[in-house]
C-alpha cells in the first residue's frame, strides 16, 4: 500500500499510526512496547507485537515509493497535503481489537 500511495495510503497510514501511538504502553518495564490479544499476538507475545508495530511505523522511512515519477516539488506538495489531513480528527483504527 505504501508503494501505491494516494489517499488510500494516507488515510490508512494515519489511522494505523494514531492507533499504534495510542496503544503503546506508557510506563513501567513495558514502556514503549505493544501487546495485543489477537490471533497472533498471544502466540508471539510482547516482543513479536512490538517488532510488528515498529515495522509498520517505519515503512516510509525504509522504503522509497517504487511506482512513481514524482518530482521534488510534487513530493513537497504531497507532504503539505498529508500534514493538513493528519491534523483532522481521526476515528480509532479497527485493525486491532
Amino acid at each position: 500500500m505504501h508503494h501505491f500511495g494516494g489517499f488510500q495510503w494516507l488515510d490508512w497510514n494515519l489511522e494505523l499510526r494514531e492507533h499504534l501511538l495510542a496503544t503503546q504502553s506508557p510506563s513501567g518495564h513495558e514502556n514503549g512496547s505493544w501487546y495485543f490479544v489477537a490471533k497472533h499476538g498471544v502466540q508471539g507475545g510482547r516482543l513479536y507485537n512490538t517488532a510488528m508495530c515498529m515495522m509498520m511505523l517505519e515503512v516510509y522511512y525504509q522504503f522509497m515509493p517504487l511506482h512513481t515519477e514524482r518530482t521534488v516539488d510534487q513530493e513537497l506538495a504531497r507532504n503539505e497535503e498529508w500534514s493538513a489531513r493528519s491534523r483532522r480528527n481521526v476515528k480509532p483504527c479497527e485493525f486491532f481489537p
